[in-house]
C-alpha cells in the first residue's frame, strides 16, 4: 500500500466497498491526507446496504459512511447513577432516591420510591451508609442492587434482540411499557425467509443471497449507531 498517496487509497477502498457490497474497514494510523505522519487521526469507512420494500418492488441502496476518531477517550456508552434529590426533600426530611440511565449522552430517570436522610447517603458508593437503622439500610442497599442488576439485564435483552437501545427505552421496559410492534430486523428476517421458500419460482438464489447480505449490513449498522 502506497502511504504517500492516501487519498487515492481512500477512493480505491470506497470503490471496492461498493463493488463487493460488504462492510469495509479502512484505517490510516500513520499518515494523514497530505501524506504526512499522523498518529492522532483514524479514518473508518463503513459500507452498508439498506432495503426498501414498496408496492413497486424491493430496492436496495448501498452507501459509505466515514468517521474520524481523535484517539481520545469517548464518553461512556452506557452508565447509570443512583442519586438522592436533596433539593426536593419530603415532609419527613428525607430525600427521594432516583436512578438515572445515561446512554450516548441522553438520559432517562426512574423513580425508586425510596427515600433517605441526606446525612446517611454515600454518593460515592451510591448506597446508604447509615448506622442508626442497620436493617433498614441493608434492605435499601439490597433493593438498589436488585434494580441495578435488572437494568443491566434489560440492556442485554434489548441488545441481544437486535432492537434499538436507548436510555428511554430501557426505562420504559423497566416500567412495563413495552412495544408490541416488530423491529425492522424481524420484518427483514421474515421477508428473507419467505423469499427463500420461493427460490426458483419468484426469486433466484443469488437475489436471496443479496437480501441476506443486506440484513447482515443492517444489523452491523444498528450495532454501531444504536
Amino acid at each position: 500500500m502506497d502511504h504517500g498517496s492516501p487519498r487515492k487509497v481512500v477512493e480505491l477502498e470506497k470503490r471496492n466497498c461498493h463493488r463487493l457490497n460488504r462492510c469495509t474497514f479502512f484505517q490510516t494510523e500513520k499518515y494523514n491526507r497530505y501524506g504526512r505522519k499522523c498518529t492522532t487521526k483514524t479514518n473508518l469507512f463503513y459500507c452498508f446496504s439498506i432495503i426498501c420494500i414498496t408496492r413497486q418492488g424491493i430496492w436496495i441502496y448501498s452507501f459509505t459512511l466515514k468517521f474520524y476518531s481523535d484517539g481520545k477517550d469517548e464518553k461512556k456508552h452506557f452508565q447509570f447513577d443512583v442519586l438522592h434529590q436533596k433539593n426536593k426533600l419530603l415532609k419527613t426530611g428525607e430525600a427521594p432516591i432516583m436512578l438515572r440511565v445515561t446512554m450516548k449522552g441522553k438520559y432517562a430517570e426512574i423513580t425508586m420510591k425510596r427515600s433517605i436522610l441526606v446525612s446517611l447517603w454515600n454518593q460515592a458508593k451510591e448506597c446508604s451508609n447509615g448506622r442508626s437503622h442497620k436493617d433498614k439500610d441493608k434492605e435499601l442497599n439490597r433493593y438498589l442492587d436488585t434494580v441495578k442488576a435488572r437494568i443491566f439485564e434489560i440492556q442485554r435483552l434489548l441488545e441481544n434482540g437486535d432492537q434499538v437501545v436507548s436510555a428511554r427505552r430501557i426505562v420504559d421496559y423497566y416500567n412495563g411499557k413495552r412495544e408490541d410492534s416488530r423491529t425492522i430486523v424481524e420484518i427483514f428476517t421474515e421477508h428473507n425467509n419467505q423469499c427463500g421458500k420461493l427460490i426458483g419460482v419468484d426469486f433466484t438464489a443469488a437475489t436471496v443471497k443479496k437480501f441476506e447480505t443486506s440484513l447482515s449490513h443492517l444489523q452491523e449498522f444498528m450495532k454501531i449507531f444504536y
